[in-house]
């Protein structure tokens, strides 16, 4: 038998049946996680230097070539404290002692071990061992995490995480002067805009699936909550990240429908409020420029710009046919996008690129099609145990990790956030490690209802 927690205890830290001094290690190793993952990454994803443009298109090519050629102090130091972080927390004791989905866990941990196998035939195998590296310190961080916390310690973790970086972002373009400042503004703080609309997303996300619980079960404060998934939403908008933006709406969607008869209820609500919306829009639009003009979200923008659908096409055509030379294995984990193909890519399109610009591409190009199908097992696995499981325990973990998933499947297929490391991969891996500690077995009554 597993040791589970009834979802009523997930609620607080002083659990029912659980001892003061178990509650006081859960209630440290969350303070832990939060703080050690915390600054990881932002020592590793955060610069000023974004804030200082309000824009964070100003890439150059040379900034990406050092980059590629491997990884910095800063990141080194990162994720080898994440990885020590998930050890410890794997040793010791957890609140689950049996896992609920072997065959996710065997996958999750096939494919760390595919990655790290790619170096053996990449095309820079030094390169795709220190990335796989990464890779696996990542996957060592998401277990410990998911042994320790409930589903529910995620939403907790992620949008305390969020919301600092999207204060320290506000904080940083305030002091630099560019916050809300130009015509082409872009909130950006100390990320690029792209990925700092994942954090916004990120926090509406987690705040929905809290403020649904504060709103049923009568704890908590709603009112916290809802001003969190408005501010998420806001600074979402104020990113002008049309990939995450839309991105955000099939992930709302789920959760919402997922929250039963209320949710449904809303859901209607919402689907009626963005038909309106966008009837009105296309109604008072008096051109098709006006139109234009909306769909760019205030972006001025060419259409060869390479955040545009049309810009990414151009490098699409190119990596399909790379990936037609290697399409079983790929290239090996990181080993494509050597500082050579950079700097060869960035001459022949006058852009600055080192991802294929979708998450599918990214994959088959470093694992092949067969990394591809183990991740897409991976995720379908997870997003059917977490919306299994949360209509069993009403956790509103589970309804999170089920947004995220969708929004990593939707935002996948215009860019690669979600299968490189940083704070979006690290969400979403360990949601998925959390549903395959706390998801309820297959066998069990539960699942059987």
């Amino acid at each position: 038998m597993s040791e589970t927690l009834p979802y009523s205890a997930h609620a607080s830290w002083s659990l029912s049946g659980v001892s003061a001094p178990d509650a006081a290690r859960r209630r440290l190793a969350f303070w832990l996680a939060l703080i050690v993952v915390g600054i990881g990454l932002l020592l590793d994803e955060h610069k000023l230097y974004f804030a200082q443009n309000a824009g964070g298109d100003n890439v150059v090519e040379t900034d990406l070539v050092i980059e590629v050629e491997g990884a910095t102090l800063y990141r080194q130091f990162a994720y080898l404290s994440s990885g020590v972080l998930g050890a410890l927390l794997l040793w010791n004791p957890g609140i689950r002692r049996s896992v609920g989905l072997p065959l996710l866990l065997v996958l999750l941990i096939g494919m760390n071990v595919w990655i790290a196998s790619s170096a053996l035939w990449s095309s820079d195998f030094f390169l795709s061992a220190k990335r796989s590296i990464l890779a696996t310190l990542t996957l060592i961080l998401a277990l410990g995490i998911a042994k320790q916390f409930t589903p529910r310690d995620l939403c907790l973790l992620c949008a305390s995480l969020a919301a600092t970086y999207i204060g320290i972002g506000v904080v940083a373009e305030l002091s630099f002067g560019t916050f809300l400042r130009g015509s082409d503004y872009r909130f950006c703080g100390t990320l690029h805009s792209n990925r700092q609309a994942i954090n916004c997303a990120i926090l509406g996300m987690a705040a929905l699936a809290m403020f649904g619980e504060a709103k049923v079960a009568s704890m908590g404060r709603p009112g916290l909550w809802l001003s969190a998934l408005a501010c998420g939403a806001l600074f979402l908008w104020l990113t002008k990240s049309r990939t995450s933006t839309i991105a955000f709406l099939p992930a709302v969607w789920i959760m919402l429908y997922l929250n039963g008869k209320t949710g449904r209820r809303c859901l209607l609500v919402f689907g009626g409020i963005c038909v309106a919306f966008f009837l009105g829009v296309i109604a008072l639009s008096a051109s098709g420029d006006s139109l234009l003009s909306f769909a760019r979200m205030g972006r001025n923008q060419d259409v060869e710009d390479i955040a545009s659908l049309t810009g990414r096409v151009p490098i699409w055509e190119e990596v399909v046919q790379d990936i037609g030379d290697h399409p079983i294995l790929g290239y090996g984990y990181g080993g494509f996008w050597s500082p050579a193909r950079v700097a060869y890519y960035a001459t022949i399109h006058d852009w600055a690129f080192d991802h294929a610009h979708s998450a599918y591409l990214e994959t088959m190009v470093n694992i092949g099609v067969i990394g591809l199908a183990i991740g897409l097992s991976i995720v379908a696995l997870s997003l059917r145990g977490a919306i299994h499981s949360f209509a069993d325990s009403r956790d509103p973990g589970f309804r999170f990790i089920a947004g995220v998933l969708t929004f990593a499947v939707f935002h996948g297929v215009l860019d690669t956030n979600f299968v490189r490391v940083g704070f979006a991969c690290t969400t979403m891996l360990i949601g998925m490690a959390i549903v395959a500690f706390h998801a309820a077995s297959p066998s069990s009554p539960e699942a059987a209802r």
